[in-house]
């Protein structure tokens, strides 16, 4: 669970996980969720003041979602993986009442690749392998050269 608010007038200084105030005109409340049935199952509701705010969130999610499907479709060779096609089949944005509702289903074997895929900049780097008898001379002469200058 997660739960965060979003100020619009507050510029880049939003008290949530990422600048979404872009959504929305007014401040409002965002609850999400993942939980596991078969796959992770993501649920984030946006709570506004009113009805007309919710929609026009929903609507301007909507929209972004629709401009990815074009795009994907105006590849000339879409993505084959069937985990990430499932993925964004599930994407959906619904308005309810003063909430603008966006659920999506994760397959686990997207959740493997993508953890397999590990990017080189965050994967653990090799140590030289280092002489400890040098380093070993080398920490004594660094003690002996502070002493010295005390």
């Amino acid at each position: 669970w997660a739960i965060f608010k979003i100020q619009p007038s507050a510029g880049s200084s939003v008290s949530g996980p990422a600048d979404w105030s872009f959504l929305f005109a007014k401040p409002a409340t965002v609850v999400a969720s993942v939980r596991y049935l078969g796959a992770v199952h993501f649920k984030a509701q946006a709570i506004t003041e009113s009805e007309e705010e919710a929609s026009q969130a929903a609507a301007r999610v909507d929209t972004y979602l629709n401009l990815f499907r074009s795009a994907e479709s105006a590849v000339p060779t879409p993505g084959t993986d069937a985990d990430i096609k499932t993925f964004f089949d599930s994407l959906k944005i619904q308005s309810q009442k003063n909430r603008a509702v966006l659920t999506a289903a994760v397959p686990v074997g997207l959740i493997r690749k993508l953890l397999a895929e590990t990017p080189a900049s965050i994967a653990p780097q090799a140590q030289p392998e280092s002489n400890s008898a040098e380093e070993g001379k080398n920490t004594a002469k660094r003690k002996k050269a502070l002493h010295q200058s005390r």
